[in-house]
């Protein structure tokens, strides 16, 4: 994951200073972390590409943020710096505060000064087109629209808000189609 809970606030790997990014990463002792998505003890790393993020202490399969591939905590850092060099607020790895069936989870959520709230979805794994209907309308229904980004050619591209990045790995991927 992008975050990670240190004493009950926030830390966002992608906008800590270097003196906070620091204060924690390699540390002794280290400080105590925790996951946003499922409580788990984590520490602070930097990918072979030099990505900040976290990690579980130890694998947790039941948590939401589990397995996300380099290429997509890059994607979604690379979509919350964007958005907030155009002005906006990007906030990473955001859940809804309903347990219930219509819960969400955006990897980025951007917010524009005049409220409007969208959602981008980083989809690298396999969705089905009724899977991203579903999670496309879960967002609307709480006043959110969605963008889907996915570096693969999925069945459903360009039939949900979409689009396509060509080049993902590199530090200035393409736009190709989509939206």
């Amino acid at each position: 994951p992008s975050t990670a809970l240190l004493a009950g606030v926030e830390l966002d790997s992608t906008v800590c200073s270097t003196e906070e990014w620091l204060a924690i990463h390699r540390q002794r002792p280290r400080p105590e972390l925790a996951c946003r998505a499922c409580g788990a003890s984590m520490h602070a790393r930097v990918s072979k590409r030099g990505l900040r993020h976290f990690a579980h202490d130890k694998r947790q399969p039941t948590c939401p943020v589990e397995g996300e591939s380099p290429e997509h905590h890059h994607l979604k850092s690379l979509v919350a710096r964007l958005a907030r060099d155009l002005g906006y607020r990007a906030e990473l790895e955001v859940a809804s505060a309903s347990d219930a069936e219509d819960a969400w989870r955006a990897d980025v959520l951007v917010l524009t000064p005049s409220g409007r709230r969208f959602a981008f979805e980083i989809q690298l794994s396999a969705m089905s087109m009724p899977e991203g209907r579903h999670r496309t309308e879960r967002y609307a229904s709480a006043g959110i629209a969605t963008v889907w980004l996915s570096s693969r050619h999925p069945g459903w591209m360009c039939q949900l808000p979409s689009v396509h990045i060509s080049d993902s790995g590199s530090e200035d991927p393409v736009a190709d189609r989509g939206l």
